[in-house]
């Protein structure tokens, strides 16, 4: 999946390829969707790409050339496979949604190995799932208010004040204060108007 983030990111886009490595599961996200006619929902239902449009066409011969990929349009059938092999649970590709400009996949271990680290934490009966969710969460709420926001910006960039205050338990005062800090420190940008705009996390 990393390398099928490289090979898919818009490069226009400042923003960087995301690989988050947590306890139970790991997550990529580029911030661009797919070119169509490949859709979000078609990743989650299918595992056959054969109309694939790519935006780095030098890119995809050089990985092919460097055996990086084995043929064009198989990556997601070959990472779906593999984790059905090893018993671990579907890929989850988002946003659910048509709006949002990113493209975000998760990967969870298996069932059998998440009871195995649940045990051995105390924690039997948890599914991999609900096991990463915690552990996700956990690994959040050590995270400095600024991170936080990052974060929750990158997984939705039309999160507003109010909502970022909801999530972190702050005031909108206090979120807008941190959002000044981030557009200081050249973290975030905003694009569009107040209303109908978004955040964008940079790369810097």
């Amino acid at each position: 999946m990393a390398t099928n983030a490289i090979l898919h990111k818009e490069y226009s886009n400042q923003n960087y390829v995301g690989i988050y490595i947590f306890k139970d599961h790991i997550g990529f996200i580029n911030h661009n969707r797919p070119l169509p006619p490949v859709t979000i929902e078609d990743m989650n239902t299918q595992t056959e790409f054969l109309d694939r449009n790519y935006l780095n066409k030098e890119l995809k011969e050089m990985f092919f050339n460097l055996n990086l990929i084995q043929s064009y349009g198989s990556g997601i059938r070959r990472a779906k496979i593999a984790m059905s092999d090893n018993g671990s649970p579907a890929l989850q590709f988002s946003p659910d949604n048509d709006t949002d400009d990113y493209t975000q996949v998760v990967a969870y271990i298996n069932d059998e190995f998440a009871r195995i680290q649940a045990e051995e934490a105390g924690l039997q009966g948890k599914t991999a799932q609900e096991t990463a969710q915690e552990t996700a969460q956990e690994t959040f709420d050590t995270l400095t208010d600024e991170e936080k926001i990052v974060i929750l910006l990158i997984n939705n960039p039309r999160m507003t004040r109010n909502e970022l205050a909801e999530k972190l338990d702050i005031s909108s005062d206090a979120v807008k204060r941190r959002l000044e800090k981030l557009k200081k420190e050249g973290k975030i940008e905003r694009q569009g108007s107040t209303k109908a705009g978004k955040w964008v996390v940079l790369n810097r």
